[in-house]
């Protein structure tokens, strides 16, 4: 089909900050991926924007599995208040763990 351009589970961006593959970063508009390989300010990356990771969490956050999962500008929480929305637990996290998994959402806010 001659207007396809690309499958959409990955994004390019030019990184506003540097990310470490493997890092949530914002993309703009709600929409959240997890860096493909490291980046430095200003380069061209890659970021997957559907699936399953494990991502660093609060460590004191208590989570059942598919509650809701928000971005605090450093680690995944619980808590709403003050931090966007990027997915869903796919599994029981509890307080002592500091990392669980995350299906990220198309688009959060």
């Amino acid at each position: 089909m001659k207007n396809f351009i690309q499958r959409g589970d990955t994004l390019s961006f030019t990184a506003a900050a540097a990310a470490s593959s493997g890092d949530l970063i914002n993309l703009g508009s709600g929409l959240h991926g997890v860096a493909a390989y490291d980046v430095e300010v200003g380069d061209d990356g890659e970021a997957v924007i559907e699936g399953v990771f494990t991502l660093p969490k609060v460590a004191t956050d208590v989570a059942a599995a598919f509650d809701l999962a928000y971005f605090n500008g450093s680690n995944i929480t619980t808590d709403p208040s003050g931090n966007t929305l990027v997915g869903v637990f796919t599994q029981a996290a509890a307080a002592s763990t500091s990392s669980a998994a995350i299906k990220l959402l198309p688009t959060a806010s």
